[in-house]
């Protein structure tokens, strides 16, 4: 990823070479450097006004793929301090051209059991948390009914 924010901090943790834009976004708030200049409101220049709340840190990108296994990795070699994972399980109805449920209808025909469930895969990322104290995954799972 050479986009200017990241100045060469940025490396790929497990080989993925998609590079998605909602993810370089969410890296821009949490890592871009400053260096865009924002003109707002109009006539008032606020440098470094993008400038993300660890604008020096080292950015690790990864795809979703095996993500709960390669935080508690790379928390244990690369001291990962935080890490974003904004994306979601496919769950309930989605619109894909025509109306699709995800759900499991041995369960409910209507409501799906995974909204709001704690799974096994929520109790491993929470387990990782708890055993690198310094450690902050920020999880922002969108959940489509």
């Amino acid at each position: 990823m050479t986009h200017q924010e990241f100045q060469g901090r940025v490396s790929v943790g497990d080989g993925t070479t998609k590079h998605e834009s909602h993810a370089t976004a969410v890296a821009s708030v949490l890592n871009a450097a400053g260096l865009y200049t924002i003109i707002c409101p109009v006539g008032v220049t606020n440098p470094q006004a993008a400038k993300g709340m660890s604008y020096g840190g080292p950015v690790i990108s990864n795809n979703s793929s095996n993500d709960v296994s390669e935080m508690a990795s790379q928390v244990a070699t690369n001291n990962l301090r935080i890490s974003n994972h904004s994306y979601s399980a496919r769950c309930g109805w989605q619109w894909l051209k025509a109306w699709v449920w995800f759900g499991d209808t041995n369960v409910n025909q209507t409501v799906d059991w995974k909204f709001g469930a704690y799974t096994t895969e929520a109790y491993s990322i929470d387990a990782s948390a708890y055993a690198a104290r310094t450690y902050l995954p920020v999880d922002s799972w969108e959940q489509w009914r």
